[in-house]
């Protein structure tokens, strides 16, 4: 559930006349800590769908398979209803190419390509509430 945009929806319907704005945040990389090095990340996909997210998740990627099992993942996201197609965002060109096996990638090229997904999706999303919300004030 993305609890912050409901919230940032709520908040700007409740009190039209404040300019309320929206802010998310990001995935931290499995290897962003000093010292901390995390050999057990799974491979998955992390994409912003609606009021929640569509999560594709795979194993450690110390099991066989490794980084391979991205392909699959990939390939489940295009797969979906909710792939929006590779013009959508640089990252879901990078999910379609992947899905192809003409791209892996590692944990780090995933949180990009999850969060150029993720942000595509917000400015789509608050400028079509936005006017939504314009048009409804407007109307009124």
């Amino acid at each position: 559930m993305r609890k912050e945009m409901l919230l940032w929806q709520a908040m700007r319907v409740t009190y039209p006349q404040v300019k309320w704005l929206f802010g998310d945040y990001g995935v931290r990389g499995p290897n962003t800590a000093e010292d901390v090095i995390s050999p057990n990340t799974n491979g998955k996909i992390r994409h912003t769908i609606g009021q929640s997210y569509y999560i594709v998740r795979g194993h450690s990627v110390q099991q066989p398979g490794k980084g391979a099992q991205m392909y699959k993942l990939a390939k489940t996201v295009v797969d979906s209803i909710h792939y929006m197609g590779k013009d959508f965002s640089w990252g879901d060109a990078r999910i379609l190419a992947c899905s192809k096996e003409e791209f892996k990638g590692n944990s780090t090229d995933w949180i990009a390509i999850d969060t150029s997904h993720h942000m595509a999706w917000v400015v789509a999303e608050v400028e079509e509430f936005e006017l939504k919300t314009t048009a409804s004030v407007v109307s009124v």
